[in-house]
C-alpha cells in the first residue's frame, strides 16, 4: 500500500468530517449500496469510485489532504531545496516532480508529463479515469510552500480522462 494511501486511510473520516460535513461519506457510502464502511479495502473502493465525481467538497478535501501530505507528512524530503523560487523550478524541471507522484499517489493508472512553458510557468498533464487532480494539485502547492514559494495552481479539464494543472510560479 502507498504511502498516501496509507494516510488517506487513517485520516480520511476526520478529515472529510472537519472540511464537508459527515454528509458527504454517507452520501458517497449510500450511493454505492454500503452502510457500513470500516474495512480499509472498502474505503479504497470507496475513494475510487467518488474519485470520478467533480463534487466540489470532495476535490476540496482531495487538495487540503494533498497540501497536509506534504506540509505535515514528508517535509524532510524537500529540505535539500532551499527556500527560492529558482529552486522549487528546478525541482519541477527535474525528473523527481513526477517520480514523486507516481510513487505516492495511490492508483496511479495514469500518466504524468511536465511541460515548461516558460521560467515560471510549468503544464502537468496528467491522464487518468480517476478525478485525482485536486490532490496533486495540493501536492504541488504543499512542496512550493515548503520551499517559501507563492504559486497558482489551476486545472483544466481537457476530454474526459485529460486534465492540465497549471503551476504558475510568482
Amino acid at each position: 500500500m502507498k504511502t498516501v494511501e496509507k494516510l488517506l486511510i487513517k485520516n480520511l473520516q476526520r478529515y472529510v468530517e472537519h472540511i464537508g460535513g459527515p454528509g458527504i461519506w454517507n452520501d458517497i457510502w449510500s450511493e454505492y449500496g454500503k452502510e457500513d464502511v470500516e474495512a480499509p479495502e472498502d474505503m479504497i473502493k470507496l475513494l475510487r469510485l467518488s474519485a470520478s465525481t467533480l463534487n466540489r467538497e470532495y476535490q476540496f478535501f482531495l487538495f487540503t489532504f494533498g497540501k497536509w501530505f506534504i506540509t505535515i507528512g514528508e517535509p524532510i524530503m524537500f529540505k535539500q531545496y532551499t527556500s527560492n523560487y529558482h529552486k522549487f523550478c528546478k525541482f519541477m524541471e527535474s525528473e523527481e516532480a513526477i517520480n514523486f507522484i507516481t510513487d505516492n499517489v495511490p492508483w496511479h493508472e495514469n500518466t504524468i508529463e511536465i511541460r515548461k512553458n516558460s521560467d515560471t510557468h510549468f503544464t502537468v498533464y496528467y491522464r487518468s479515469k480517476l478525478r485525482l487532480f485536486s490532490l496533486i494539485k495540493g501536492m504541488y502547492a504543499g512542496i512550493a510552500e515548503l520551499m517559501g514559494v507563492s504559486v497558482l495552481v489551476r486545472h483544466r479539464a481537457k476530454g474526459a480522462e485529460l486534465t492540465l494543472i497549471d503551476i504558475i510560479v510568482g
